[in-house]
């Protein structure tokens, strides 16, 4: 006796290849609409790398003999002033 997927013991991988699912019920007129965002995330980090790396050159160009601990105050604030610009970026982007 053959066994049916549609029976009381059907089970979810029992369905035959011309079964309709739920995605292929949709009716093929309907229109979406597509909202494309920025990711956040991806244009606070490049900001934050980017400004690292300019506040990298600026405080070994300036060249002050404040040592290795200046130079990672002004890597860091420049990462978080870069990290809020990329995030301001995202936010005008967005807006448009």
């Amino acid at each position: 006796m053959p066994h049916h997927a549609d029976g009381p013991d059907a089970t979810p991988g029992d369905a035959t290849p011309g079964d309709a699912t739920d995605a292929e019920a949709t009716p093929v007129g309907a229109v979406a609409e597509v909202r494309r965002a920025p990711r956040y995330r991806a244009f606070a980090l490049a900001g934050a790398l980017v400004a690292a790396l300019v506040g990298l050159v600026v405080a070994l160009v300036a060249g002050d003999d404040g040592g290795t601990a200046a130079v990672v105050v002004i890597v860091l604030g420049a990462a978080a002033l870069g990290s809020m610009l990329g995030t301001l970026v995202a936010t005008l982007l967005d807006r448009r």
